[in-house]
């Protein structure tokens, strides 16, 4: 097993906060499925993915890259999403006000990507938030 999977696997079960440049994401992030993403965070040009076990990988300049190559691919063990999918659910969430009975609570986030992996018609409306 890969250093970048093993990492992957050890923030899925809660046990710290990992960094992984993107271009190791892509060896580790095949091991995740899209659905135990509790939460995507812009922190400046970084990229957090928060787990549903209270894990976390940090995609250093994710959010960079994400604007530079918003159609850049990666592949989740359930699906594929661009980090163009995976930066705009960081603004779709309040982080400061977790309340679970809010439209957007926990577990949204994870709902919504998985929608976006399934639908390939998802991926063009995300690109073009106002309509096509």
């Amino acid at each position: 097993m890969s250093q970048e999977a093993q990492t992957a696997e050890e923030a899925l079960a809660g046990k710290t906060t990992y960094t992984l440049d993107i271009a190791q994401a892509g060896t580790a992030l095949r091991k995740i499925p899209i659905e135990s993403i509790k939460d995507v965070r812009s922190l400046g040009i970084d990229l957090l993915l928060v787990f549903s076990s209270g894990g976390q990988i940090l995609l250093r300049e994710g959010a960079l890259e994400a604007l530079v190559h918003p159609q850049r691919r990666l592949q989740f063990s359930d699906g594929v999403l661009t980090l163009q999918q995976i930066f705009t659910q960081s603004e779709r969430f309040d982080f400061f006000n977790n309340d679970s009975s809010a439209p957007d609570g926990p577990g949204a986030a994870a709902q919504h990507l998985a929608a976006l992996a399934a639908s390939p018609e998802a991926s063009v409306m995300a690109s073009y938030p106002f309509g096509v």
